[in-house]
């Protein structure tokens, strides 16, 4: 779903690219998987800050060698 209320409804294989800026609150019916592909600065909670949130050195921990 699209914060404007709009839906974008996918079947199996499908790809859908959200364009920049936009707020998209992704969502299933039942289990599934999801690949977001997203630069690696980007705040995975937005300018929202919740217990949710982490920094991005801790969304980058794991990719440090």
């Amino acid at each position: 779903m699209i914060r404007d209320g709009s839906e974008v409804i996918l079947k199996p294989g499908d790809v859908h690219l959200v364009p920049r800026g936009v707020e998209h609150l992704p969502f299933a019916d039942e289990e599934t998987l999801v690949m977001f592909f997203e630069p690696a600065a980007t705040k995975h909670t937005g300018d929202v800050i919740s217990e949710k949130t982490r920094s991005i050195e801790e969304q980058t921990a794991h990719l440090a060698i």
